[in-house]
């Protein structure tokens, strides 16, 4: 008699609780955190923002900063994030992790390494990014945005611009700081390269060739089997 009283006890107590922890040992939901800035050398302001990860999606809007946050119960990296707002339509990718913060800034430099994952991951269509099978590693993003700023560096460098450290992260710059309407010259290197080499949203097209190739050459096609090997 003892061990049944005990035991409705516990589920009592299981029940009670059931919002913070599920009994058993389970953990409880783990939020994951997709935020960035979105620009095209000068901040989108009013996108709509779509992130849609490997498991969870969710929405927001960018501000005036070009900024957006969007926090995902359970979410599962790598996630796609598509921003639009009227007919541009640009897309980025963060790195795979399960719960904190990853960030995925927006431009026409990250649109054109999502296109060229696309083919380097014989994913087939944008969306086959955030499949599993297909999706690219931690290390295919970190390669791909190493060989493109590579790339990104010849085109400044040819018209007597300055270049951007070889280390920036083209998709994860935690810092990364666009111009605004209000204030124009607040961009950071980034921006600044933004504002040299897009017309519109446009890459100039022997840019966005040298990307594809560079992406092509530096990333694994091979299907990861599974977001275990990230």
């Amino acid at each position: 008699m003892k061990a049944i009283n005990k035991k409705l006890g516990l589920l009592a107590i299981c029940a009670g609780a059931l919002t913070l922890v599920a009994c058993g040992g389970d953990s409880a939901t783990v939020p994951l955190t997709v935020r960035g800035v979105v620009a095209t050398g000068l901040a989108i302001e009013g996108g709509s923002v779509v992130v849609d990860c490997v498991s969870g999606t969710g929405t927001a809007p960018t501000l005036a900063n070009g900024s957006y946050s969007v926090t995902i119960q359970n979410g599962q990296g790598p996630c796609l994030v598509t921003v639009t707002k009227g007919a541009v339509v640009l897309r980025s990718m963060s790195l795979q992790t399960t719960s904190g913060t990853a960030v995925a800034n927006v431009t026409p430099f990250s649109n054109a390494i999502v296109n060229a994952l696309v083919t380097a991951k014989g994913a087939g269509t944008v969306s086959g990014l955030i499949n599993s099978a297909t999706a690219p590693s931690n290390s295919d993003l970190t390669a791909a945005v190493s060989a493109v700023v590579a790339q990104i560096n010849v085109a400044l460098i040819a018209q007597s611009q300055p270049p951007l450290d070889p280390n920036t992260d083209l998709l994860g710059k935690a810092d990364y700081v666009a111009a605004t309407t209000a204030s124009p010259g607040i961009g950071d290197a980034v921006d600044k390269a933004l504002d040299f080499l897009v017309t519109g949203t446009t890459l100039p097209p022997t840019l966005v060739t040298a990307i594809n190739q560079a992406t092509d050459t530096v990333v694994d096609p091979t299907p990861t089997g599974g977001t275990g090997g990230f």
